[in-house]
C-alpha cells in the first residue's frame, strides 16, 4: 500500500491516463490500463482520481464495451486490460458513479454477456448482481 501512495504522490495517476488518452497504439494504451489497474486495485484514493478524469472514464467504457469478435492480438489485449480496469473501478465506491454516468451499466451488461474472458464475464455478472441489490 505504501508503494501505491508514493506512486500517487508522484503524479502517476495523472500522467499515465494522459498517455493512455493520447496514444493511438493499442499496446501502449493496454500497458497504461494495466499500470492504472495495479495502482487502483484496493486503493479508493486512486480509484477516485481515475474516476475524476471524465475523458478516461469515457474511453474506458467505450473500449470495455466494444465488440470482442474479429480482433487482432493487440486489440484483444487492450480489451482485456480495459475490462480489468473497468471492473476494479466499478467495484470501488469512489468510481462507480462516474462509470454509471458514462453508460457503464450497459458496458457491464455487454461484458457479462460476451466477454472473451470467462473470468471477466463472471466478475461482470457478479458486479451486476451486487449493483442490483442481489436481484437479477
Amino acid at each position: 500500500m505504501h508503494l501505491k501512495l508514493v506512486a500517487l504522490d508522484a503524479g502517476m495517476m495523472r500522467t499515465v491516463p494522459k498517455v493512455a488518452l493520447a496514444s493511438r497504439e493499442p499496446r501502449v494504451v493496454g500497458m497504461c490500463y494495466a499500470a492504472m489497474c495495479g495502482l487502483a486495485e484496493g486503493c479508493e484514493r486512486a480509484c477516485a482520481e481515475l474516476a475524476a478524469n471524465s475523458a478516461l472514464v469515457q474511453q474506458l467504457v467505450l473500449t470495455s464495451g466494444g465488440p470482442a469478435h474479429s480482433m487482432g492480438e493487440a486489440e484483444g489485449e487492450l480489451l482485456q486490460r480495459a475490462s480489468e480496469l473497468f471492473l476494479v473501478l466499478f467495484n470501488s465506491a469512489a468510481a462507480t458513479g462516474a462509470l454509471l454516468r458514462c453508460d457503464g451499466l450497459r458496458c457491464l451488461e455487454q461484458m457479462a454477456a460476451s466477454s472473451p474472458s470467462q473470468l471477466h464475464a463472471a466478475r461482470a455478472r457478479q458486479a451486476l448482481h451486487e449493483h442490483r441489490g442481489g436481484f437479477t
